[in-house]
């Protein structure tokens, strides 16, 4: 409000409290404040600004995709930046322009300013030839899509196995298996080689704990276990047995030690508007709770400090231990 006051002509004033209101879901109020913030815009690249933030707004609050690959467009031939080619390169591949997606995907991976935007910018390439193989299956061409279901997880895995993850990229990978798999179910006189590369590219996915935790898994092992045995007699058990339970324990990090995927009492020894903790003698480092984590309809408002809670801990993606299924004991 102050600074409407001191410049009420400015675009940035518009273009701020257009963000905020698309942020509170208000996308009717920011898009009249991104129209009034480009109408203040004195030059090209005070419009590619302004548009940059208006496309982001366009296609996740006004789900208006052509409009927001206009200004996209705009705004990478102003900037040419690492997010102005993966803003342009996502809302490409939501509109079915996948090798145009994936191009500028990848001119975005080649200016990564940090670990953290590889991953981005990975999750989103991946996501790119998940999508690429949903499209090419649902068009009756399997033997492509399940070319690009394989890729889309290995992209994935290729960072993954560095270390650098995080539990978005993790969900890309179990998403593209579970289309990979799909795609090869559909396809018939499935070579030899290409069925053998599916299973060992699913069992690498397999082989780290960490990606069972996951809800998109259960797609994963129900996709497994359609695969019609009559069509492909020797894929459907091979497939099975790559996503089996391993029977050693994965050595990549201690607190596999401690018990996971089984249900637990605790206390909570905080709590807070969005997240909280568990007391287990399991973990002296105690169990995060957050808010997506509760079994309905508990609520994080529910509980309080010393509620006797059941838990399941699990594993997540930066290595700590995480509960889901919380609920108070009666």
């Amino acid at each position: 409000a102050r600074a409407r006051e001191i410049n009420p002509g400015y675009f940035e004033v518009d273009r701020v409290d257009a963000v905020l209101a698309s942020r509170r879901r208000e996308a009717a109020r920011a898009t009249t404040l991104y129209r009034s913030a480009l109408d203040s815009c004195d030059s090209i690249e005070e419009k590619a600004w302004v548009g940059y933030f208006y496309a982001g707004h366009l296609a996740r609050r006004a789900f208006d995709i052509p409009t927001a690959i206009t200004w996209a467009e705009q705004s990478h031939v102003a900037f040419g930046s690492f997010d102005t080619a993966l803003q342009l390169g996502n809302l490409y591949v939501w509109d079915h322009r996948f090798a145009q997606g994936q191009e500028l995907i990848e001119f975005a991976l080649q200016q990564v300013p940090g670990p953290r935007f590889e991953r981005i910018a990975t999750t989103s390439l991946s996501e790119c030839f998940k999508r690429w193989c949903d499209a090419d299956l649902g068009a009756g061409s399997p033997v492509t899509a399940l070319a690009k279901g394989v890729r889309a997880i290995e992209i994935g895995l290729n960072l993954h196995n560095t270390g650098s993850t995080d539990e978005p990229l993790m969900r890309s990978i179990v998403e593209a298996a579970t289309a990979a798999v799909n795609a090869a179910d559909a396809t018939t006189d499935l070579p030899a080689s290409t069925a053998s590369k599916l299973i060992q590219t699913i069992s690498g996915v397999a082989a780290d704990r960490r990606f069972r935790v996951l809800l998109p898994w259960n797609a994963l092992e129900r996709a497994v276990a359609s695969i019609a045995v009559d069509a492909h007699p020797i894929l459907g058990p091979d497939l099975l047995a790559a996503i089996a339970e391993p029977t050693t324990e994965a050595p990549t990090h201690a607190s596999y030690d401690k018990p996971q995927g089984v249900q637990l009492h605790g206390s909570i020894t905080r709590i807070g508007p969005k997240y909280g903790f568990i007391a287990h003698s399991d973990f002296p480092d105690k169990v995060f709770i957050h808010g997506g984590s509760l079994r309905w309809p508990t609520k994080l408002n529910d509980l309080a400090v010393g509620t006797l809670v059941e838990f399941t801990p699990y594993l997540n993606a930066a290595g700590e231990q995480q509960a889901r299924d919380v609920r108070p004991i009666e």
